[in-house]
């Protein structure tokens, strides 16, 4: 199979009124893991129990190996590491002084070790790139989700992580920056769409919209005709 890739036109937020080209590649479907095991199992002598078994170690091993603050390289792989950030109550105030109690985990970092970079450009370059093209000849767009539906995986996100980046809303989503930040901004502005904004500028986060107080009932008017009892 031949991979595709599309091409996309971007704002330049460098130099405002101006346009950009870049490319990405079009990611028709997604492995399930169950599909890579089974792949590995077809061309390897290892049954499909044992290499599941192995995988769940590896990241369970990962896992507690990146928490201790360890920088961890699997061969052939890469190199994985944790990113941490202030929390957000803090980002508010002014002062500048930090402590423990303020940072918080973030991300992991992924480094592509230089092997598999190498396999894969290999591959490539044998096999080649065939361009997506629609009928009329101009470049389609990456197949997306309706903005509904993108939404409503900005919340699932946001129950677990409690707090969304303009960025990793456009990374999960597949959209540029620019188009990512106009529809959290639209969000935020919606009373309905569950998602509310915090901070100001490069601080700028969004939660999960908190509920609103109920408004007290009016207090019954008592008739001055009926007779108090």
């Amino acid at each position: 199979m031949v991979p595709k890739y599309y091409k996309m036109e971007q704002r330049d937020l460098r130099r405002p009124g101006h346009s950009r080209e870049t490319y990405r590649v079009l990611h028709e479907r997604c492995i399930s893991g169950e599909e890579f095991i089974d792949h590995i199992a077809r061309h390897t002598p290892f049954s499909e129990a044992t290499l599941t078994g192995v995988l769940i170690e590896v990241a369970k091993e990962l896992g507690e190996l990146l928490a201790t603050g360890q920088s961890v390289t699997l061969p052939g792989i890469g190199n994985f590491s944790i990113g941490v950030r202030a929390k957000v109550e803090r980002a508010e105030k002014e002062e500048h002084e930090l402590n423990a109690q303020n940072i918080e985990f973030d991300h992991i970092n992924f480094r592509c070790s230089k092997k598999l970079r190498q396999d894969v450009a290999g591959r490539c370059l044998r096999s080649g790139f065939e361009r997506v093209m629609g009928q009329d000849g101009v470049k389609i767009r990456k197949p997306a989700m309706l903005i509904k539906g993108r939404l409503a995986g900005a919340r699932h996100y946001l129950s677990i992580h409690h707090v969304m980046r303009i960025q990793e809303y456009a990374d999960a989503m597949g959209l540029s920056y620019s188009a990512a930040q106009r529809e959290l901004k639209a969000a935020a502005n919606d009373p309905n769409s569950g998602i509310e904004a915090y901070g100001r500028g490069n601080q700028r986060v969004y939660i999960l919209a908190r509920p609103k107080p109920e408004e007290p009932a009016p207090a019954e008017s008592q008739d001055p005709t009926t007779p108090s009892v």
